[in-house]
């Protein structure tokens, strides 16, 4: 990926607050509809994806989510056990709104073999595919 086609930064971010400047300068073409929270606390923000509520994660790479040790932050929602439930089982524990990691890079399968509900979203593959974050 080009650097230069970084919004805002123009440049690869190397810390969670650059990640968080090209989140919040870029949202709207992410597929975020609106950022209602930032903190500096787990998780780091609250957004709505497509009129859901949503806590995303970011995370340079997304192994740092298992390393800060996010993964004891979570609870896993009991109701439902269909396929497509099977994805929205991992809540804040805190309260009942699905958690995902919005990282830089994906760190490989680590994380998704210990954590299988979890979505983590690789931001410099939705830049350069033009994707979005779907819900």
């Amino acid at each position: 990926m080009d650097p230069k086609e970084i919004p805002i930064l123009g440049r690869e971010p190397t810390c969670e607050q650059e990640l968080l400047t090209i989140v919040v300068g870029g949202h709207k073409q992410l597929g975020i509809d609106k950022i209602l929270k930032v903190q500096t606390r787990f998780p780091d923000m609250l957004v709505s994806i497509n009129g859901q509520e949503v806590h995303l994660e970011l995370e340079v790479d997304s192994l740092s989510f298992q390393q800060h040790e996010h993964v004891k932050q979570l609870r896993r929602n009991t109701q439902g056990t269909s396929e497509g439930d099977r994805e929205a089982r991992l809540k804040d524990r805190d309260d009942d709104r699905p958690v995902a990691i919005l990282c830089w890079v994906e760190g490989g399968l680590e994380l998704q073999e210990q954590v299988p509900d979890l979505r983590v979203f690789e931001l410099q593959s939705l830049l350069r595919t033009g994707g979005k974050i779907s819900w």
